[in-house]
């Protein structure tokens, strides 16, 4: 027994070295195929244990089912280069840990992306790939899926919730959500398919956002630290599910966000040249972009308003009380400045409430996180007083505090103003006075202003044309 038992921890001790004899051999062979082929990438000591690594690709070989069809999308003049990284689009690299989990991650990760780039939300959003992962959606788990497509038109049709509702277990589990799940629901509006070819993604990704994308798996591909990978040698693992968030015309390469964490490659992401769309990784087999649900903002971010001003039609502060002639619609022009750090104002809804009513002054659009909102009211009103207030409301339902306002309507006396005819009973007709102030007598008082009549006037007798109001004959 003695003897046995030496036998095997001697067998378990020279495991280990046998293991990273063959992986010193691995790593050498990939390096040998790089420089053979005049590869662009880096080799390094594999990131990853063999097992753990292939555990990660999560894409089973080909659907029975057929994917739909890549919609088409109207082409325009492209950059050189471009990186949703740079106009903080992307959200921070995640780690799907050993679990065939990537096209849970690949989904969320286009979620979250058109959340911020189409939905306004901060690029530090992190939605739940658990809740895709668990029995919440009861198609795939850590064992892998065959699409990314179809967990894509489930975020379409339910959507997932945020991380703090359901966090990453890197396991097959029960729908065990956060109590309040209802108001931590976020979802996709819509979905559309991409050709593989080159400038359709390209055209995609920079029209519509990061696209989630399968993509075959070589060994070699676990020895990646940097540059623009292509494929160099070892034998096929699997499919993964990956997220392109750019493109560059000079390095012929897609800029791609991996799930493996910030550690691998280059800062969790790598580059991929255009050539393996038709090369043995068959980049972008399946590819998606996403619409985000702007009417699924979660809910408990509410906006602010504060700073309020009230002018008249006149762009002028707004006097009280406010006399007006009778039937007189009253215009105020109002503005106020907003903070809405979640950024789900665009879109919301402008309302105010007077005298007890609330009117809904329409949508808001161009909605920044912070700003000066202007906005024109106008309403007949009665005598007396009148108070009111306004509020804005992000897509969420959420409202803003309210911002009061109060004024007086005083009806002016209905007399002529003495300046045209502009009254029934006016001044200037036969027999009235004059306003003296325009040339239009007809037979009334001169103004005794303007030399406006051929013929003396009755004031005019004494032979003293009054009209040049000088003294002179």
């Amino acid at each position: 027994m003695r003897r046995v038992l030496l036998a095997l921890i001697a067998c378990c001790c020279l495991l280990p070295a046998a293991f990273v004899r063959a992986a010193d051999d691995d790593l050498a062979a990939v390096e040998r195929a790089i420089a053979e082929k005049k590869l662009s990438w880096q080799a390094g000591p594999a990131y990853l244990d063999p097992k753990d690594f292939q555990a990660r690709l999560g894409i089973n070989g080909l659907l029975n089912e057929d994917p739909p069809a890549p919609l088409p999308i109207p082409p325009v003049d492209l950059p050189e280069q471009f990186d949703w990284r740079n106009a903080n689009g992307v959200t921070d690299v995640r780690n799907q840990g050993p679990c065939g989990s990537c096209w849970a991650f690949a989904s969320i990760a286009a979620l979250e992306s058109a959340a911020v780039i189409q939905g306004g939300l901060p690029n530090t959003i992190d939605y739940s790939e658990q809740y895709l992962v668990s029995d919440c959606y009861p198609q795939y788990g850590c064992g892998g899926s065959y699409s990314i497509w179809q967990p894509i038109v489930f975020l379409v049709t339910n959507g997932t919730v945020d991380e703090e509702c359901m966090p990453y277990q890197a396991q097959d589990g029960p729908c065990d959500l956060c109590p309040d799940a209802d108001q931590h629901l976020v979802g996709l509006a819509d979905r559309g398919a991409v050709e593989r070819e080159v400038d359709a993604l390209k055209q995609a990704v920079y029209q519509r956002g990061p696209v989630a994308v399968t993509m075959n798996v070589y060994e070699d591909f676990n020895y990646y630290t940097s540059g623009v990978y292509a494929y160099a040698e070892g034998a096929y693992l699997g499919g993964h599910a990956v997220l392109v968030v750019g493109y560059d015309d000079n390095e012929e390469c897609f800029v791609v966000k991996n799930s493996w964490g910030p550690g691998w490659g280059e800062d969790g992401f790598f580059r991929i040249s255009y050539g393996e769309v038709h090369g043995r990784t068959r980049f972008g087999s399946e590819a998606e972009y996403v619409f985000f649900d702007t009417g699924s903002y979660p809910a408990g971010m509410t906006p602010a308003i504060d700073n309020f001003r009230l002018l008249d039609k006149e762009g002028q502060p707004f006097a009280a009380p406010y006399q007006v002639t009778r039937d007189q619609s009253i215009t105020m022009l109002f503005t106020f400045d907003y903070t809405d750090v979640d950024g789900n104002l665009e879109a919301g809804v402008l309302y105010a409430t007077l005298d007890g009513a609330v009117y809904q002054l329409g949508p808001l659009w161009n909605m920044e996180k912070t700003g000066t909102l202007g906005f024109a009211f106008g309403m007949l009103m009665t005598d007396g007083a009148h108070s009111g207030s306004f509020y804005v409301e992000d897509t969420a339902g959420n409202r803003s505090n309210q911002l009061p306002f109060a004024f007086e309507v005083v009806q002016a006396e209905e007399s002529d103003d003495d300046t045209a005819d502009d009254d029934a009973t006016d001044d200037d007709t036969v027999g009235g006075t004059d306003d003296d102030a325009s040339d239009d007598d007809t037979g009334g008082a001169d103004d005794d202003q303007l030399g406006d009549t051929p013929t003396p006037e009755p004031d005019e007798s004494d032979g003293d044309d009054d009209d040049d109001d000088h003294g002179c004959a």
